[in-house]
């Protein structure tokens, strides 16, 4: 199962999880397996592949979080196998010791500060085997909203295999959005999301969207 890896979100960040429990929840990562190295690409993300440019080096925030993770655990040649997979939201897509596919991105304070004290830019990520990324479920979802509900506004963004050119999000209070798949990634604000959806050669995949907040 997809998962966020611990991460210092402040309060006024209502972030909402995907398959997954949140900041603290468990990783894909399963004790006791073998080491494989980040050097070997996983099939299916060609974004892994391109070459790299000066727009895939992760910021200082990112790298900090990464070093601080054990589970998965990231070395040096996953930061250098990063790629830039969105501009906006910034994120990126790379590989973990033990070969879990993770998607790194910067989550923006809903409110400049709080109680006095001001908010900067959190890196977050979230990690899943490569099989899990290939079926439509490495993805995050971010309430836009300060009083977060069901029925917030929200930012879905993930990670499709090759061959995927757009995908659909489902809304529970709104008309639908499809957002095209550049890079093997796409991002989409929408209101109350519940299902994406693409089409993948002959077959349609649909995965549901499971915030934790209430309605």
């Amino acid at each position: 199962m997809p998962a966020r890896v611990p991460c210092p979100l402040g309060p006024a960040l209502a972030v909402v999880a995907i398959l997954a429990t949140g900041c603290g929840g468990a990783t894909g990562h399963v004790r006791g397996r073998a080491i494989a190295s980040p050097e070997r690409i996983p099939r299916g993300f060609a974004v892994l592949r391109s070459r790299r440019t000066s727009d895939d080096g992760l910021p200082a925030s990112a790298l900090h979080a990464l070093a601080s993770s054990r589970r998965p655990y990231f070395a040096a040649s996953s930061y250098r196998g990063a790629r830039r997979v969105l501009a906006s939201p910034p994120a990126w897509l790379l590989s973990a010791n033990g070969g879990d596919l993770c998607l790194v991105h910067i989550i923006y304070p809903l409110l400049s500060s709080f109680h006095g004290e001001l908010l900067a830019p959190t890196p977050t990520f979230t990690c899943g085997s490569p099989a899990q990324a290939r079926q439509g479920r490495l993805l995050d979802v971010q309430s836009l909203s300060t009083t977060a509900t069901a029925r917030a506004p929200a930012l879905v963004l993930g990670v499709l295999p090759d061959g995927i050119g757009s995908v659909t999000i489902g809304s529970r209070d709104g008309p639908d959005v499809t957002a095209p798949v550049l890079r093997n990634a796409f991002a989409a604000k929408i209101r109350a999301p519940a299902w994406l959806r693409y089409t993948e050669g002959a077959r349609v995949r649909t995965t549901s969207l499971r915030p934790f907040v209430g309605p």
